[in-house]
């Protein structure tokens, strides 16, 4: 199952992120729930699930920083996770319409990174 095997990356490709279920009680605590549960729930619980994601195709150091901007500005991926798992480097701000890559910053950053990965 995709929670306690999250799907595989292929080519270098990272794994996917594993899914999860909770059952959120009427006071907004959340007990984690096994993947496949029978649970009653009373007037004002819900479950909540969190879907798996797919494993990665390729290493994501390889991958355009031109797309990993484009998945930025589409809302696909946030700066944090362009920085460590991609390995770009961004001048500017989403909020101002003037994001772009620093290719520099990019281009060094990605060279630790593939440093460290050995």
């Amino acid at each position: 199952n995709g929670q306690e095997n999250p799907p595989r990356g292929v080519h270098g490709g990272k794994p996917g992120r594993s899914g999860a279920n909770f059952k959120i009680e009427r006071d907004g605590s959340a007990t984690k729930l096994d993947a496949y549960v029978v649970c009653p729930l009373a007037e004002g619980e819900w479950i909540k699930g969190i879907d798996n994601g797919g494993g990665g195709y390729g290493d994501p150091l390889d991958r355009s920083p031109d797309r990993v901007l484009y998945d930025i500005v589409e809302g696909y991926e946030t700066i944090d996770r362009a920085r460590d798992v991609y390995g770009v480097v961004f001048e500017g701000s989403t909020t101002d319409d003037n994001l772009s890559v620093d290719v520099d910053g990019t281009r060094r950053l990605r060279l630790k990174l593939s440093a460290g990965a050995r």
